[in-house]
């Protein structure tokens, strides 16, 4: 029988992702954008060297994004009972899966990774400030590195890891990092003479 994670009020992240996956994890940064969640940040970690393909998850209209920070031996995801990928999985590699594609993953090797959650609301709302359309997709090269959220998220991590944190800053890189999102991985296309 498979095994199908609760859903929670709160969405795929924080611990109930690391419960998911059967790993460590701490909730690194939580941001609102207008009252509602806006983007969640979890490191997940974990030692051991094999894992269980993970059960199906609950149907979400949100986004979870995969960023490896140390190399992974193995790394397979399946979308709908589909296997969408297999093999190794760098350093600074990205991993995109809409919530609603019954998504379920495989991992083999030391794991260190950030996963982003990004609810599908948040990105209309980053279009509708930047006078765009509201990407209906995240894509990302395959195993294309991001540079990019490679600073943002070692920024994001230093920030929120320090003594006395500065709650501004963490969710300035927040909404850095939702904005990247949008434009990098749904491809918005904003009026430069719209202003947040």
């Amino acid at each position: 029988m498979e095994r199908v994670t609760p859903r929670s009020q709160d969405g795929f992240y924080g611990q109930r992702i690391a419960d998911h996956f059967g790993m460590q994890g701490h909730l690194v940064s939580e941001f609102r954008l207008n009252g509602e969640l806006g983007l969640a940040a979890t490191r997940l970690s974990c030692g051991r060297r094999f894992r269980e393909r993970t059960g199906r998850t609950h149907d979400e209209g949100a986004f979870s994004i995969l960023y490896q920070i140390d190399d992974l031996e193995g790394h397979a995801c399946w979308r709908g009972g589909e296997r969408q990928r297999f093999g190794a999985f760098l350093a600074k590699s990205v991993n995109v899966v809409d919530l609603r594609d019954d998504p379920q993953w495989q991992f083999k090797g030391r794991f260190d990774a950030l996963q982003f959650y990004v609810p599908s609301n948040a990105l209309a709302m980053i279009a509708a400030q930047h006078g765009g359309r509201v990407a209906s997709s995240l894509r990302w090269e395959g195993d294309a590195r991001d540079e990019i959220l490679w600073g943002l998220s070692q920024a994001l991590l230093h920030a929120s890891a320090a003594a006395g944190s500065n709650q501004l800053l963490i969710d300035q890189l927040a909404l850095s990092l939702l904005t990247h999102f949008a434009q990098a991985y749904g491809g918005l296309e904003s009026d430069t003479s719209t202003k947040l």
